[in-house]
């Protein structure tokens, strides 16, 4: 039905539109088949989804970080993390190496605050 109506488009050109109609985009898909492309949802900030998934709890004099997400953190498509990596990098703008290891500031479980590396 798709790749009809795709030739359908592709062979009528002098189809009337108004003003402000936005033809829809249509690509073939890994099978061979035409689709409709998608525009992409909106999606918020890595940073954003990151806070909203902490808490900051007060331990004796200082403040942790309690992570109440999971083991990991989808930071966009392409790349996910371990929660604590991504706080370390984000809040420092400092890259980790693939073998470097962060150490835990305190003993609460799930605390994402760390006080060095190695």
């Amino acid at each position: 039905m798709w790749r009809r109506l795709g030739e359908c488009l592709a062979q009528s050109p002098k189809l009337k539109r108004p003003a402000n109609y936005r033809r829809p985009d249509f690509l073939e898909n890994a099978q061979g088949q035409i689709v409709r492309q998608h525009v992409p949802h909106l999606t918020t900030p890595a940073i954003e989804r990151f806070v909203a998934m902490t808490e900051r709890v007060l331990v004796g004099d200082d403040y942790c970080v309690v992570w109440r997400g999971g083991d990991t953190f989808r930071v966009d498509d392409d790349t996910v993390t371990p929660p604590a990596r991504f706080y370390w990098e984000t809040l420092l703008g400092e890259k980790l190496g693939p073998h470097e290891v962060l150490y835990r500031a305190c003993k609460t479980p799930r605390c994402v605050k760390h006080k060095e590396k190695r």
